[in-house]
């Protein structure tokens, strides 16, 4: 399922937190490692250019510790059989000739860091039992990212989302934004103050989470869920949301209202949709159970997800082509926004 998750790294304490939960998933899913660190060239202040807020551009998920000449980013080189790959995509400023050199070795010694802080973090992964590559890209974040992902082969990507107020439970990072709707793999997105809900940050969940609402798309969640589930001994929870039944009349001028008459049936339909992938669950093996809410499907699945501390959240978004176009708006992008836990976002693939 999962033989390789790309986890991008940017020095922060942030990233590092999700770093190393995605690593503990990563083992436990079996799955190989490539800590990929993105240097950014227009982040990066030149020598006597008086640019003191390089390297913290909206781009970032936090201050990344290896983006500026002088930082601090060295955790000492890992072990020699931990493979590293060549720096790529290293090109001289197209600026005036008198700076041209002196931006070059620059960035090589923004890239250079990042090469030996990833070093560190790959070090740290191998004394964990695991085994993880480093590459140092140069360019856009984001889109350095995508194209990184689809280069090295991965069948995943973990990256951080950020929280920024009380008002806005969850508002992605824009680098996490960019790379959820331009992807067509899986995105793992997670909040780093979330993370201390799994003990040791081990990234093993204890329950995964499968939102099913009666499509095909949404279905093809399960295998995965499953899969997952299998992997680290986690128990499955289906969840299906029906809407809250209303009477009244518009045209009479009333105001619809809502009653709860029907909630019965409406539960029970929702419940014997759900029995086939219980039962197929627990066929397998796997603690399984089945849960049907009232209300709010987004309401629906963050409240299932906080009843169930340390949890993953898999779904399934809508639409062909990858998720840009599908994603924005779509119930699994406020899921991925307002959880409290992490979210497993599939790409629709073929309808």
């Amino acid at each position: 399922m999962f033989n390789k998750i790309l986890i991008p790294l940017d020095g922060s304490e942030q990233s590092e937190r999700i770093g190393g939960w995605a690593c503990g998933l990563a083992q436990g899913l079996g799955a190989n490692i490539v800590l990929l660190a993105v240097v950014d060239p227009d982040d990066i202040a030149m020598p006597g250019s008086g640019a003191g807020d390089a390297g913290q551009g909206s781009t970032r998920a936090g201050e990344g510790r290896y983006d500026q000449p002088g930082g601090d980013a060295t955790r000492g080189a890992a072990p020699g059989a931990i493979p590293t790959t060549p720096v790529t995509g290293v090109t001289p400023s197209a600026g005036g000739s008198g700076n041209a050199v002196t931006r070059t070795q620059v960035i090589d010694e923004a890239v250079e860091r990042a090469r030996r802080y990833l070093l560190g973090e790959a070090e740290r992964v191998a004394v964990a039992g695991g085994k993880a590559e480093v590459e140092v890209v140069v360019g856009n974040p984001a889109e350095e990212i995508v194209s990184s992902a689809v280069r090295l082969g991965v069948d995943a990507i973990a990256m951080a989302t950020r929280r920024e107020s009380s008002l806005a439970r969850g508002v992605l990072g824009s680098v996490t934004d960019r790379v959820i709707h331009t992807t067509g793999l899986p995105l793992l997105a997670l909040h780093p103050e979330d993370v201390s809900a799994f003990s040791g940050n081990s990234g093993a969940p204890g329950t995964v989470i499968v939102p099913l609402d009666g499509s095909v798309l949404s279905e093809k969640s399960v295998p995965v869920a499953q899969s997952i589930a299998q992997s680290v001994g986690a128990k499955v929870m289906f969840v299906r949301s029906s809407a809250t039944p209303y009477f009244g009349s518009s045209e009479a001028g009333v105001d619809y209202m809502p009653t709860n008459y029907g909630l019965t049936e409406i539960r029970q339909d929702a419940m014997l949709y759900l029995e086939p992938y219980v039962k197929a669950a627990r066929g397998a093996g796997l603690e399984a159970e089945a849960r049907s809410v009232i209300g709010n499907a987004v309401s629906a699945i963050i409240e299932t997800a906080d009843e169930n501390e340390g949890s993953l959240i898999v779904m399934s978004t809508h639409g062909r082509s990858g998720f840009k176009r599908f994603f924005l708006g779509s119930v699994a992008d406020k899921v991925v926004r307002s959880a409290g836990t992490p979210v497993l976002v599939l790409p629709p693939g073929d309808e």
